[in-house]
């Protein structure tokens, strides 16, 4: 090695080679990993790669594989800005195009807001000014006097198609859209589309009942139409179509309803002295079948189902009732061991 204010030296792996020195020469880096040193021109390309002048007009390398066939923008940094013009593609997604903006004074370095006239309009002025599609509307502009609304828009079957700002006065409620109609709850006022219309007001003695709907599978059918009633406190809402209604006391004493499938069985309430038994019925091969609920006396064991047994389970530290056969590993089920205090 040198004494460090000159060129110095070291030692290098035979596999690996050692860096170019350009001296007073830029050095050009290529996209397949080599260097090489520039010339008056600027830098000599590889196979993989285009030539493009900078700003100096000395030519740079750039990879095919990143740029394609086109050469990046160059701007002279003294006078002129890096901007962008805004437009929209046919599936409404945003693409810019950079170009060069002249700058009025050397220290304005604002980029104008430019939309391209064959997709794009201009919303908004001053530092407000922002580009949308061709096929949206601008906002209006509101006055001191107005205040800014969103008017929902619904179809017939109540999904929302738009959502425009529309300016209203401000002493005023802002308007709804179409299909639409206002609704008011606890104070505050809304848009909800004609379909489902406003939730009702029951009288203190009611309650509000929404009718729910399963399929003829006993899956919830997300597309019934559900329309609100109220009936008295004491009394069970009404269910939707292949639904029935649940209402029981849990083991906490709440009242609990809900709608639930005709195929299902509704939980029970059990009364004092008694304790709530849940069975499940397996298959021959340990495949759970169907569940259900009993009441029995607190003394009294809960029975297990089909294709089961009774075992104590240390971890529950009580009786559980577990299949017969392991349908997960195909194999007998055996119950738990249960070891002695000096055991283990």
């Amino acid at each position: 090695m040198s004494d460090g204010n000159e060129s110095y030296s070291w030692c290098s792996p035979k596999s690996e080679s050692c860096p170019i020195d350009c001296g007073d020469a830029v050095t050009c880096y290529h996209h397949s990993g080599n260097y090489s040193c520039a010339t008056e021109s600027g830098c000599t390309c590889e196979a993989d790669e285009m030539s493009c002048q900078d700003a100096a007009g000395k030519m740079e390398c750039f990879a095919k594989e990143w740029y394609g066939e086109s050469c990046p923008l160059v701007c002279d940094y003294e006078t002129h800005n890096y901007c962008y013009e805004v437009g929209f593609d046919g599936q409404g997604m945003m693409i810019w195009t950079e170009y060069c903006h002249l700058r009025p004074s050397a220290d304005d370095w604002d980029c104008p807001v430019i939309c391209k006239s064959d997709s794009a309009k201009k919303c908004g002025s001053g530092w407000d000014a922002y580009c949308i599609g061709m096929s949206e509307e601008c906002p209006e502009e509101c006055t001191a006097e107005q205040q800014l609304c969103v008017v929902p828009n619904y179809d017939a079957s109540g999904m929302m198609l738009s959502s425009p700002i529309k300016c209203a006065a401000s002493n005023e409620e802002c308007p709804c859209g179409d299909n639409a109609v206002k609704c008011t709850y606890e104070g505050w006022s809304y848009c909800e589309s004609t379909a489902f219309g406003c939730p009702i007001t029951c009288a203190e003695d009611e309650k509000v009942c929404e009718p729910i709907s399963y399929t003829a599978e006993g899956e919830w059918d997300f597309t019934a139409q559900s329309t609100q009633s109220c009936v008295k406190q004491d009394q069970t809402c009404p269910c939707g179509a292949n639904a029935k209604p649940c209402k029981w006391t849990d083991d906490w004493g709440y009242e609990e309803e809900y709608c639930a499938p005709q195929s299902e069985s509704c939980p029970v309430t059990c009364f004092d002295g008694q304790k709530r038994c849940y069975r499940t019925d397996f298959n021959s091969s340990g495949y759970p079948e169907s569940e259900s609920e009993s009441c029995v006396p607190e003394a009294q064991s809960c029975q297990c189902g089909t294709h089961s047994q009774t075992c104590y389970d240390p971890w529950f530290e009580g009786e559980v009732c577990y299949p017969m056969w392991d349908f997960w590993s195909n194999q007998k089920f055996t119950c738990p061991v249960v070891c002695a205090a000096n055991e283990q």
